[in-house]
């Protein structure tokens, strides 16, 4: 469906060249339910599932962005970046006039 909607045509299709189509659904539940709602909602079906029986009990049930959120918990505010990207963006700032990020 994305192929479709995005222009890049599904990968079945003839005109299907290489790649996702990528398409993104913005919805405001404020302009439907509510937010309060919403969120209620929401939470009580992540509830639900995170109290679900895992397959392999030494694998937790997972709900999108669980894995993320335990790293940035983890690593806290730093995002670790090799020193070769480091050094690039230091030469840019120089080169911006901006201040240079701390070695951390």
């Amino acid at each position: 469906m994305t192929g479709a909607l995005s222009g890049n045509h599904p990968s079945t299709s003839p005109d299907y060249e290489a790649g996702n189509g990528v398409v993104l659904v913005v919805i405001d539940p404020q302009a439907f339910v509510g937010l309060d709602a919403f969120l209620t909602d929401t939470g009580q079906c992540a509830r639900a599932l995170r109290q679900s029986a895992p397959v392999d009990p030494a694998r937790p049930v997972l709900l999108p962005g669980d894995v993320e959120n335990a790293i940035r918990a983890a690593r806290g505010e730093l995002l670790p970046l090799p020193d070769q990207v480091r050094d690039q963006l230091a030469e840019l700032a120089e080169h911006l006039g901006a201040r240079t990020l701390a070695r951390g």
